[in-house]
């Protein structure tokens, strides 16, 4: 008995079927009767007496039109089996087990990707990740070896006493990423880091960290100069009152280019390019006037 309510019936089939149109058309309706018999229970019987109870139809009905769909069927222990039936149940069941082993193999496939990327995700230091060992581990004082770059910057981000904000975090990382790059070891970059970073900080240069970073401040040869006492002994003395000697100032925040520019007092080449005076050149007497 079939499975499903329906079978499947291919109308034009039917019509253009050369055999269906030489058929009575009486006979039409007793074959598709059959097939409604043949569907349900698998076949259907080939004496009148019992083909008629199966199809509602009355026996004189069935004797009269039934060797005209004979040909359709196919007898086998005494019984008519549909030959167009079979094979579209054929078919239809192959599909069924086609379509199941796409879906499973469909399954396996996004069961692998889907475990694939937890373990990728299970390895990967996420930024909450790098708070929490750094929260934990930040009373220590010895060097933290072989972590994330986030961690290392979460770690100086402690030891200066500054906000650990995402921006300052990853500026940080950024920086002990281009160091590595450049061939020192981790612990080697967030050592050399840090120590430039407390300097600065010491000096007031380290008031925002992303510009300092951004800018290379802390891969960038010392500007500070100390004051040569023995060739010029008034040098400390008459240091600039805007860089205070170090010849080097940072630029506003809104003012577009580089943040740290020479200093226009002490560099008259960068006093002409920004138009402002050299305060520390001494003034021109006018020609003509005697001082």
């Amino acid at each position: 008995m079939a499975n499903l309510p329906w079978f499947k019936f291919y109308g034009a089939d039917f019509l253009l079927d050369p055999d269906v149109d030489a058929m009575p058309r009486e006979a039409e309706a007793l074959l598709i009767r059959m097939w409604c018999v043949c569907h349900r229970e698998g076949s259907c019987p080939a004496d009148v007496e019992s083909l008629a109870r199966k199809t509602l139809c009355n026996s004189a009905y069935v004797s009269q039109y039934q060797l005209h769909c004979e040909p359709f069927f196919e007898l086998r222990d005494g019984r008519l089996y549909s030959r167009r039936m079979q094979e579209e149940r054929q078919r239809s069941e192959q599909a069924r087990v086609n379509a199941n082993a796409r879906f499973k193999s469909k399954t396996d496939s996004k069961a692998e990707s889907d475990s694939k990327a937890e373990s990728e995700r299970g390895s990967t230091v996420g930024l909450a990740t790098c708070l929490a060992v750094c929260s934990a581990n930040g009373s220590a004082n010895s060097t933290p070896t072989n972590l994330h770059p986030l961690n290392y910057g979460a770690k100086i981000c402690d030891e200066l006493g500054i906000p650990q904000v995402r921006a300052n975090l990853e500026a940080f990382a950024g920086a002990i990423e281009a160091l590595i790059k450049k061939g020192k070891s981790p612990a080697a970059a967030f050592e050399f880091l840090l120590a430039r970073a407390k300097d600065d900080q010491e000096s007031g240069e380290l008031a925002t960290p992303v510009f300092w970073c951004r800018d290379g401040r802390y891969n960038a040869t010392s500007l500070r100069r100390p004051p040569d006492v023995t060739a010029r002994p008034s040098a400390a003395v008459g240091a600039c009152q805007r860089c205070a000697g170090e010849r080097m100032i940072h630029q506003m925040a809104h003012i577009p280019g580089p943040r740290l520019v020479p200093c226009p007092d002490c560099v008259p080449e960068a006093a002409s390019r920004s138009g402002e005076p050299d305060r520390n050149q001494l003034p021109q007497t006018p020609e003509g006037l005697s001082t």
